[in-house]
Formats: structure tokens, sequence, C-alpha cells
């Protein structure tokens, strides 16, 4: 493993790209009007934003990842053998188990309605169908 290089482009794109997709969608959930609030599912799946926050946030996670990578820096980069324990991967498997546990839900959903999916197969992929919200009331299987 290459130890002591600067942040590449790739990095800073990505961190760049995750916090404007946070600030855009769930920073704007909470600092727009109620019509956001009153049903956060809709407004999730929509196109709605806020595209300051979203902005805002991408040059923090950039930045962040920049000077991350910045104080780790060697004035000569090395490849060194590094030990990389359980509990430095337990990040990586909690995006891995949100995005299959997403991916699974939707997908039998779409198993158990597949006569409704045929007809209108962008309602069921594009859609909260097949997700479970918790709420203070409880759970709504949508």
């Amino acid at each position: 493993m290459m130890v002591g290089q600067p942040a590449t482009l790739t990095d800073i794109l990505l961190n760049f790209l995750l916090g404007f997709l946070l600030g855009y969608k769930i920073v704007a959930l909470f600092i727009l009007d109620s019509s956001a609030t009153v049903d956060p599912q809709a407004f999730i799946f929509s196109s709605l934003g806020s595209w300051p926050a979203g902005i805002a946030m991408g040059l923090l996670f950039a930045g962040l990842k920049w000077y991350e990578k910045n104080k780790q820096k060697l004035s000569k980069p090395e490849k060194r053998t590094v030990r990389i324990w359980p509990e430095d991967r337990v990040g990586e498997i909690t995006i891995i188990a949100l995005v299959f546990g997403l991916a699974g839900s939707k997908l039998f959903d779409i198993f158990e309605n597949w006569s409704d999916f045929l007809t209108r197969p962008s309602d069921y992929i594009f859609s909260a169908k097949g997700l479970t919200f918790f709420t203070e009331d409880g759970f709504v299987p949508l």
C-alpha cells in the first residue's frame, strides 16, 4: 500500500459528490420550509433540494479529504505493508449493508408485485415503494 500520497482528484471529487448529495437533500430537509417536512420520503425521492447547502457541504467534504491527505503526505511516498483491523472497515461495511439492503428491499417488493411492476416499472424503480420508514408512531411500510 502506498503511504504518504497527496489526495487524488478522484478522492476529492467523490467526497465533493457525497457532501453535495447530503447537503442538497438531508440538510435541505431541515432548512427549507415546512412543505419538505410534511412528506420527507417524497422530498428525498424528488428533484427538490438546496443548491447552496449542497455546494457548501460538498466543498466541506472535499476540503476535509484534502486536509486529511495533506496532513499525512510525505516528501516521498513509500510502499508499506499496513495491517488493517476489522474496526477500520466498519464504515465500508455499513455503506455496503445500506446499499444492498435498499436494493434487496426494492427487488423483493418487485417480486411480490410482479404484475404491477410489469405494467408500471418506473413507479416501482423510482419510488419509495418497498421501503419501510420508522416514525414516532411506529413503522410505515410503503
